[in-house]
């Protein structure tokens, strides 16, 4: 009946603490159904329940009608001992039945029970509780583990009553040391309503396994502790995002390159990012290095989509994903369900430059008459391995997930400093309008190591909305791997043949010329097929009314008329394959909404933006709110006037046809007040640490709501205010200054010919500007917008 218990008394007394006699119905259904695979089928196993192994959406239970397990595939659940009721995304139940309804049928069915006693058996059997588990075997869920192999090599009655000598793989010293690590985690956990976790370790090179924690305590059963969660099938988040990008890396991406993290719609679907942020334009390194979901799923359609990224997953180890299912974009972002000992074997691919080596718990087994039956002491060469990975996209991504200036956070780094490559992933549900934590992960490895971590709620229940891979599951996988590379040698990926190091324009992914900002070059590894060959040519400059990108006109208030870069997106990610040149719309449509402040965040450089300057006339540069009457008069202040320490009035006459919009005063050019209702009075402040009769600089400025300027400086000193004159002249603004373009058209002309003399006059010293008219007696840049010389003729 599984484990020790050898004869239907021993089961009766492990199982339920009563002689064989005692049983009830439903105790005496679950003994009936344990002999056909006790290992399998053990209370205190994996299989306790029958379980869903999918999670399904509400979209989908709209298009499908799952009513009873007879509606579901095969591979979207596992059967169990016991049946249990499975509520649905939905909010409908389904009832999943087990191994004891089967009994329970065939018992009807021979007259033994009535239907009354059955439905009521079925009922009691769902929540049944069985005996704590006081076994005290060691590593109870790899022993179990290597137990079902064995039955499934051997048979039940070999492995049972043959006498074998078993030999495995674990480091037990390192097993301990690891058990009171994560149950010490696990315990801090639960502060994010987390009651489970658990860890899987490989060694690279051979496959063994050295450390296997299914839970944080086998024989808790409150939270099914006995389940192995090392087994179990669960969403992994974002630690799938490394296969997605490996598939596009065969197509050609390179850490390098530029993608848009900007808002995308893809049908009816808009993904987001977990922090609702846009990050603009990234970098392949810094997006999954920082978990950017966007560029993720940019990532599956440069990978060849669903088909593509399944095929490679299957040759690297991962064999649950059901290519049937239509999981669409989605995938890339780890919404198919796999368990961790699958995700160990893919990343043991890239640990080792993309050989496949199969994980395996065995060491040797060993008949009673002395016959070895099966030996793995002695492993093959990794060159004698099947590779099932280009080895230069598997040193790609090692690269990016052990660069510590992309992969953020202490602990995805290891104690003694060696490379490690770690990613962490986060699985979510959505329960009304909340998304909530419902799998947490990381997945790391070295090339001697691989580990997987998990924390979570062992019914794959929501958790806290503070939960993340990196406060749950990274410091499980940290100490773990501290722990197994103690005394184990400082070793580094490798790079491989055939991969080249270039400098790109990082936002075109064009070689860099004399237009692209040096800011925007980067230097990153690309396979030579997929070499950048064209020069970039997506910069070109332009003058341009900074608040609306459009062209300025004699109106425009020279504050406002600036020289631009502009980056064509509409010439970007032209290198082969042509990487999604069909969204080009949504780039510009995006930063074109983006306010100053956003702009600036995107640390482009300055005076930089994406897309084209409107070739129309800025509408905010009108005559009609240039020519109306705009002036400031200060009245309690004037040039030589002294100002008390402390806070100073200031008072201010504003005549104004528009609206007015504000009063600055600035002192030494910090701003220190702003009025914005009548009368517009404020303030200056004198700090007392400065000396009397320091010399100060004041500002008044005042705007109206066409962003139009008055200005009056004065020069002040420090000292009593009651010395000012009472008689003098009032400071004022009124005229329109700003509109003089001739300085701005100075400006633009150095611009564009940077060796032409700064005062525009050419080699007789003859002024380059007739008529008032702009000249531009440089060469000719082909990247230049034209501008019709008539919009800037001097009034």
């Amino acid at each position: 009946y599984g484990g020790t218990a050898y004869g239907v008394q021993k089961a009766s007394q492990v199982f339920f603490d009563k002689e064989i006699e005692e049983l009830d119905l439903e105790e005496a259904v679950i003994l009936a159904s344990l002999p056909k695979a006790p290992t399998y089928f053990s209370p205190y196993g994996d299989h306790k329940h029958t379980e869903l192994t999918k999670e399904f959406t509400v979209e989908e239970l709209l298009e499908r009608e799952i009513e009873d397990i007879t509606d579901l595939k095969d591979s979207e659940y596992t059967y169990g001992l016991l049946g249990q009721d499975v509520q649905l995304a939905d909010g409908s139940t389904v009832y999943l039945p087990g191994r004891a309804d089967e009994v329970l049928k065939r018992m009807q069915d021979l007259g033994h029970i009535s239907q009354s006693q059955r439905a009521e058996a079925e009922t009691s059997l769902k929540d049944y509780e069985f005996n704590e588990l006081t076994t005290k075997t060691k590593a109870f869920h790899f022993v179990t583990y290597v137990k079902q192999l064995l039955e499934e090599k051997y048979g039940q009655e070999l492995v049972e009553n043959g006498g074998l000598k078993v030999y495995t793989t674990l480091d037990y010293e390192i097993q301990k040391q690891v058990e009171a690590s994560l149950k010490e985690q696990a315990e801090f956990n639960t502060r994010f309503d987390t009651n489970n976790a658990a860890v899987v370790s490989v060694e690279a090179k051979t496959g063994h396994i050295k450390a296997m924690v299914g839970s944080k305590d086998f024989s808790n059963q409150e939270i099914e502790g006995y389940n192995n969660m090392v087994l179990a099938k669960r969403q992994p988040g974002s630690t799938f995002k490394p296969i997605s990008y490996a598939a596009a890396m065969l197509n050609g991406l390179s850490p390098g390159h530029t993608l848009f993290d900007i808002p995308i719609k893809i049908g009816e679907d808009e993904p987001n990012n977990f922090d609702g942020e846009f990050m603009g334009p990234i970098s392949v390194r810094k997006a999954l290095g920082q978990s950017r979901n966007i560029p993720a799923v940019k990532s599956y359609y440069i990978g060849g989509e669903q088909d593509m990224i399944l095929e490679l997953s299957e040759k690297i180890g991962i064999s649950s994903l059901d290519k049937s299912a239509d999981y669409g974009w989605p995938l890339s972002l780890g919404t198919g369900e796999l368990s961790m000992l699958e995700l160990a074997q893919a990343y043991t691919v890239f640990a080792n430059d993309g050989l496949y080596r199969p994980i395996n718990p065995i060491l040797k087994v060993v008949a009673a008459d002395g016959e070895v039956l099966e030996d793995n002491t002695e492993i093959e060469e990794l060159d004698e391995m099947l590779e099932v990975l280009d080895p230069r996209v598997a040193f790609m991504i090692n690269d990016i997930l052990s660069d510590t200036s992309v992969n953020l956070g202490r602990l995805l780094s290891l104690a003694d400093g060696r490379d490690a490559a770690a990613k962490t992933g986060t699985s979510t549900k959505k329960i009304g309008d909340i998304i909530y934590p419902t799998n947490l992960w990381t997945a790391g490895w070295t090339p001697d190591f691989v580990t997987i971590a998990w924390a979570g709620n062992s019914d794959g229940s929501k958790m806290s909305l503070d939960a993340s891979g990196y406060v749950g599951a990274t410091p499980i996988w940290h100490n773990t791997m501290n722990l197994l590379h103690e005394e184990v040698e400082t070793s580094e990926f490798q790079k491989p043949d055939k991969l080249e190091r270039v400098l790109i324009s990082s936002l075109s992914g064009d070689l860099p010329s004399n237009t692209t900002p040096l800011t925007l070059v980067s230097e990153d590894w690309f396979l030579p097929d997929f070499v950048p060959v064209d020069p970039d040519n997506s910069f070109y400059q332009a003058v341009i009314d900074e608040r609306n990108l459009k062209l300025p006109n004699e109106y425009c208030p020279s504050r406002f008329v600036k020289a631009f870069t502009f980056f064509d997106n509409s010439q970007a990610e032209k290198f082969t394959p042509r990487l999604l040149a069909d969204r080009q719309a949504e780039v510009a449509e995006w930063f074109m909404l983006l306010d100053q402040e956003a702009r600036e965040k995107l640390n482009l450089g300055e005076n930089l933006a994406i897309g084209k300057p409107i070739q129309e006339e800025s509408q905010l540069c009108r005559a009609e709110y240039a020519n109306k009457y705009l002036a400031l008069h200060v009245l309690n202040l004037a040039d030589g006037f002294y100002l008390d320490y402390g806070t100073n009035s200031v008072l201010v006459d504003v005549d104004s046809e528009s609206e007015v919009d504000k009063v600055e005063y600035y002192l030494n050019d910090e701003l220190q007040y702003t009025a914005i209702a009548s009368p517009y009075t404020g303030t200056l402040r004198v700090p007392k640490l400065l000396s009397k009769n320091t010399k100060l600089k004041a500002s008044i400025r005042l705007y109206d709501i066409n962003g139009y300027l008055r200005q009056v400086d004065l020069d002040l000193r420090i000292g009593a205010s009651s010395k000012n004159p009472k008689e003098f002249s009032r400071a004022s603004a009124d005229s329109n200054s700003e509109l003089d373009l001739f300085p701005v058209m100075q400006d633009l002309n150095q611009f564009l010919n940077p060796d032409a003399p700064a005062d525009n006059s050419d080699a007789n010293g003859s002024n380059l500007f007739g008529a008032g008219a702009q000249k531009n007696p440089g060469q000719n840049t082909s990247r230049v917008l034209e501008f019709n010389p008539d919009r800037f003729i001097i009034d």
